[in-house]
């Protein structure tokens, strides 16, 4: 083979292949964009407080220093709305409110942000199995670190 064939064979070569660099490039941004906009479907909606736990540290998974759950006086809703609106709940046994918040949420990968206006913005770690929400976060507060987990399940 001469110089100018190998140089054409080498050339079509390169082109072929950062076309199909460009092409499976495409199609992996394609899947994480479908992969996204299920974890939103999953979460969108209503969802009933079952539990939280806390706990000092950075391991959500050690054990927890504080536990609690629904009540008589405490029973706790979340909604997550397609326009990004965020509502939170708390009721008592007999249906009265007794607190509301409001807000938006964006979720970013596994990242749920709920912001507050220009106040103030909460970011979770959540993971969506079986219809239940599972939302983690660590915090460190002037070099005291501790860690927040609630469960929510669908409605």
């Amino acid at each position: 083979m001469n110089k100018m064939n190998l140089i054409k064979h080498l050339t079509s070569f390169l082109i072929f292949a950062g076309i199909l660099s460009l092409l499976s490039g495409c199609s992996i941004d394609f899947l994480n964009s479908e992969d996204a906009e299920e974890k939103v479907q999953q979460l969108l909606g209503t969802w009933s407080w079952q539990s939280s736990s806390s706990g000092t540290g950075s391991d959500p998974n050690g054990e927890p220093t504080s536990t609690s759950g629904p009540s008589e006086s405490d029973r706790r809703e979340n909604t997550y709305t397609e326009d990004g609106g965020y509502t939170s709940i708390q009721t008592n046994a007999e249906g009265e409110e007794l607190g509301r918040e409001q807000g938006s949420w964006s979720l970013d990968d596994d990242e749920l942000t709920i912001s507050f206006g220009s106040a103030f913005s909460i970011k979770y770690d959540i993971e969506i199995t079986d219809g239940t929400l599972t939302r983690t976060r660590v915090s460190n507060e002037d070099g005291f670190e501790y860690w927040l987990r609630d469960r929510w399940s669908k409605k």
